[in-house]
């Protein structure tokens, strides 16, 4: 019912609104809108206290009329400054690829880690040792290797092990290009352990 009354109601404000619109505009003087009780006894007061303000208002100035005359707008397309190249400062032209890391992130140099901590690389490198090597690279042996405590390292040791590749003696080739891939990445992490290494 609500919806029925409501277009109703818009089809009765829409009745005939040209010709009302019309009426309105074709007045010569709309009427104004009505003024609060207080607004009119300050424009009394004002009128009565300085009455030549009436004849100011009404009387065209010529000075500010040759003021507006002289006034020009002139338009020019908009310009990005922040697009504008700075010979100075040129930006940067380099588009390479960058590659990602090894383990995803930036690792800090093995002099520069602090002691009691060590980086990922280095816990891959005695997790392995002691998955290949559990009788020579005890928990001891490692704790002492790389600063650590030995209880930190002895829970690493058991919570934690490097996966193990098992390949089936049917498969030649897959078998040598995964072992030789194995070799050269497990080269790769002794290569940047020889400085940290006590041999």
């Amino acid at each position: 019912m609500g919806k029925v009354l409501s277009i109703a109601v818009g089809k009765a404000k829409r009745f005939n609104v040209e010709n009302r619109a019309q009426r309105v505009i074709s007045q010569e003087k709309p009427t104004p809108a009505p003024k609060y009780d207080a607004n009119v006894k300050d424009l009394q007061r004002i009128l009565e206290q300085h009455p030549e303000i009436v004849d100011e208002v009404n009387r065209k100035s010529a000075e500010l009329d040759d003021r507006l005359k002289k006034v020009f707008v002139t338009s020019s397309e908009y310009v990005d400054q922040r697009r504008i190249i700075n010979p100075e400062k040129p930006l940067p032209v380099n588009r390479k690829y960058v590659e990602d890391f090894e383990f995803g992130f930036k690792e800090p140099e093995p002099e520069k880690v602090a002691l009691g901590k060590c980086t990922l690389r280095q816990a891959i490198q005695f997790l392995s040792d002691h998955q290949l090597d559990g009788g020579k690279w005890t928990a001891e042996k490692i704790a002492q290797e790389f600063k650590l405590k030995q209880d930190n390292v002895q829970n690493i040791l058991d919570h934690f092990h490097m996966f193990n590749i098992h390949i089936s003696k049917k498969e030649g080739k897959a078998k040598k290009y995964l072992l030789d891939d194995y070799r050269e990445r497990s080269g790769k992490i002794d290569e940047t352990l020889k400085g940290t290494r006590k041999f």
